[in-house]
């Protein structure tokens, strides 16, 4: 939500870009356009993770006398899904002579990356990412096929407004002073997204860095004062590595 927000603040051209009317993205665009960012993020809160609240019989001290608790982490997953299933959708079209599938074609929403190695650049990784497997996946008499991907290409859908990209399984053998070599804008098919953001991650804790003007911004939710700062790259605390990179639609 700091990264959109953030986002929105230097291209307003995002709330257009936003175009799906799902619940979700309905309160984004409310959100993100607030002159009262924490009123309306409570109304966010209430409205979509209503559902996830604690079981009050299992909370203890100061937390069992509070009302209202949500378990955001254990609804994000469901949460997110809907999200990216209704404003990420992009369609991969390929060939396989293995299994002879000619302009075969699966829609993804969800963009992790595999068959990654070290040695790969971001750019690389990233590509995977919206691509995913270089195998046909293809199901033969019960079994994938696992022939060679051929002739592959990428479809943005019209309502896809932003990519997440999820490296985490890959991040831990990152070190952050490779997140400079980030791009700032992809090619995705035959269109371009832009750099929104980078989502860090400690094993318990999730921050964010924003670019701005050549400069990155940095986001701790849990600061009560300065939740922003400005941050170099050799300044990042220790422990925390590149999660998500988020883009959003440029076109």
């Amino acid at each position: 939500l700091a990264i959109a927000i953030s986002y929105y603040q230097t291209d307003p051209s995002l709330l257009r870009r936003i175009v799906n009317n799902s619940p979700y993205e309905k309160s984004l665009r409310k959100l993100i356009k607030s002159e009262n960012v924490n009123e309306e993020k409570e109304k966010m809160i209430v409205t979509h993770y209503d559902g996830y609240r604690f079981d009050k019989g299992t909370m203890k001290g100061k937390e069992k006398q509070t009302e209202n608790n949500y378990d955001l982490f254990a609804s994000i997953s469901n949460i997110l899904d809907k999200l990216y299933k209704s404003g990420s959708k992009v369609k991969i079209f390929y060939d396989c002579e293995v299994c002879d599938r000619k302009n075969h074609s699966v829609m993804r929403y969800q963009f992790e990356p595999s068959e990654v190695s070290d040695e790969m650049d971001y750019s690389a990784i990233l590509k995977r990412c919206v691509e995913g497997y270089s195998l046909c996946k293809n199901k033969v008499q019960g079994k994938a096929c696992n022939g060679p991907r051929t002739n592959v290409r990428v479809e943005v859908q019209k309502d896809c407004w932003q990519i997440d990209m999820d490296i985490s399984v890959i991040f831990p053998r990152r070190d952050n002073s490779s997140i400079s070599d980030i791009p700032n804008d992809i090619e995705v098919g035959e269109t371009t997204f832009r750099l929104a953001g980078i989502v860090l991650y400690n094993d318990i804790h999730y921050v964010a860095l924003i670019p701005f003007d050549g400069k990155w911004i940095y986001y701790d939710g849990l600061m009560r004062r300065n939740l922003m700062s400005w941050m170099e790259i050799k300044d990042i605390p220790k422990g925390f590595r590149t999660s998500n990179i988020f883009y959003i639609r440029n076109d």
